[in-house]
């Protein structure tokens, strides 16, 4: 049997990239011949403004950040080397009817079939009929957006053999527009142990005792001053991990650095305060003391956080962010023998779901 998997890759977000490993692990621990479609999401042009800045950081042309980040960009490439992927390369569309010998095709997880991020390519329209088609843990990130899917995203995601998806809101939602039975699974980072991820981390220089802040969108979601008095109350320096494409923030160190090194500042932070769906599965993951806050978006009415909600269900974390204009958090204290418990049930049912889907 040889398995394909469609997922999201592209883009330099440690999430992504993390993810995208973990769904690929975890097939290829049930099946050998298993083979990550090589594609892009992102257009020509994206492609383009990339290949300006690489090349102004390998002439070294003094500006520091584009130098910087090339840098940065380089350790994601790198780490995207650990996935077998398909000679054949795409970016946006893939042809019609393509197929490189998959019995079986797997698309998920991330954001994939988020109506404000989709692509035809997503709902696998270039599969051929005789491909089975298995959806694993595909997030839409919204709620009451039944509205956004189209008559042809519709079409093709009635064509899927097994449908599942990574929150509950978005399982119901499918099922009421597919009428097919949708399987609530976790994020394919959980389905690795805490194990396999530190044996992939690699090791960066530190401060002894760190809180190590995380967070996606502009400056304005940065709780500066709540941060600093975490950090005081403890004696704790204050190390954020950036993306290539955000700027630094002022007055605190800045780190610039790939998904190995990623899993390695959290593994060793003393506490954790972010934004990102998963900088807070990954401080589970290690147990560690987190702090979510709200992320907050120029669209109007815009808002991802069912994604947390489903991830905090049945445990004692509060569904409910912080917000970034706090002057001081609140005492915590989780207790992870009941999450760890939650989670490992989930974790075996989604294995499970996976299992019988390949083996259908």
């Amino acid at each position: 049997m040889k398995i394909g998997i469609l997922t999201r890759r592209d883009g330099y977000n440690f999430g992504t990239s993390l993810q995208a490993y973990a769904i690929y692990r975890a097939i290829k621990r049930l099946e050998n011949n298993v083979i990550v479609i090589n594609y892009s999401e992102y257009s020509l042009k994206a492609k383009i403004k990339y290949i300006a800045l690489s090349v102004m950081g390998k002439l070294h042309i003094p500006y520091n950040k584009s130098n910087i980040r090339y840098i940065q960009r380089k350790l994601f490439i790198e780490f995207d080397k650990l996935l077998d992927k398909t000679s054949s390369q795409f970016r946006y569309k893939i042809p019609d009817g393509w197929n490189d010998g998959f019995d079986k095709i797997v698309c998920g997880s991330d954001q994939i079939w988020n109506p404000a991020q989709k692509t035809d390519a997503f709902l696998l329209n270039f599969a051929p009929d005789y491909v089975s088609k298995i959806a694993y843990a595909p997030s839409i990130g919204l709620t009451d957006c039944i509205d956004k899917f189209t008559s042809n995203d519709l079409s093709l995601l009635k064509k899927f053999n097994h449908l599942s998806c990574r929150e509950s809101n978005g399982c119901k939602l499918l099922s009421s527009m597919t009428g097919m039975n949708c399987h609530e699974v976790v994020d394919p980072t959980l389905l690795l142990d805490c194990s396999d991820w530190i044996k992939i981390e690699k090791p960066i220089d530190t401060p002894k005792s760190y809180l190590l802040t995380y967070f996606l969108g502009e400056s304005k979601n940065y709780p500066d001053k709540a941060i600093h008095e975490l950090a005081q109350r403890y004696n704790l320096e204050i190390i954020n991990v950036c993306l290539p494409h955000y700027n630094d923030y002022p007055g605190i160190l800045n780190m610039r650095c790939g998904p190995q090194e990623f899993l390695y500042l959290i593994h060793n932070a003393s506490i954790i305060c972010t934004n990102s769906y998963h900088g807070s599965v990954f401080s589970m993951i290690f147990n560690k003391l987190f702090y979510v806050f709200e992320r907050r978006y120029n669209i109007s009415g815009y808002n991802e956080h069912s994604r947390f909600d489903t991830l905090f269900a049945s445990t004692p974390l509060t569904t409910v962010p912080l917000t970034s204009n706090l002057d001081e958090l609140p005492y915590q204290h989780i207790d992870y023998a009941m999450i760890n418990e939650v989670i490992q049930k989930k974790k075996e049912f989604s294995i499970s779901y996976l299992q019988k889907s390949i083996y259908d």
